[in-house]
C-alpha cells in the first residue's frame, strides 16, 4: 500500500506541478459484510484511487471476540487477571452499517 500511496502521490504531483504540499485525490470507497443482516460481525472497507485503481488501504471491523464471548464473566474470581492479558478482537460497536462511515470521517 505504499507503493500505492507513492504512486498516487507522483499522479497528483504531474497533475499539479510545482510545489505539491498534499496530495489531493478522488477516492471510491467499497466495503462488504460476511453475511448480509444485522448477524454479521466481521467487514472490510476498501478505499481505492479514482485514477489509478489501486488500493489505498484495507480496515478490517468486528464487533464480535470470541474471548470475550467464553472468557470469565465479570462476576467470576479470575476475570481481572484474564482481562489484564486478554487482547479484544472487537474493534467496532453498532449496526452493520455503521462502519462505513467511521471508515469515511474517522480512519481507524
Amino acid at each position: 500500500m505504499k507503493k500505492a500511496a507513492e504512486v498516487v502521490a507522483a499522479s497528483t504531483a504531474e497533475v499539479n506541478p510545482g510545489s505539491v504540499v498534499y496530495s489531493a485525490t478522488a477516492i471510491s470507497f467499497d466495503g462488504t459484510w460476511h453475511k448480509c443482516g444485522p448477524s454479521s460481525h466481521h467487514g472490510v472497507g476498501v478505499p481505492i484511487d479514482c485514477k489509478t485503481g489501486l488500493v489505498l488501504d484495507i480496515q478490517l471491523r468486528s464487533n464480535y471476540c470470541h474471548g470475550c464471548e467464553v472468557g470469565p464473566k465479570p462476576y467470576d474470581d479470575n476475570n481481572l487477571q484474564w482481562q489484564a492479558r486478554h487482547v479484544c478482537q472487537r474493534n467496532f460497536e453498532g449496526r452493520e452499517w455503521r462502519p462505513r462511515l467511521q471508515w469515511l470521517f474517522f480512519g481507524d
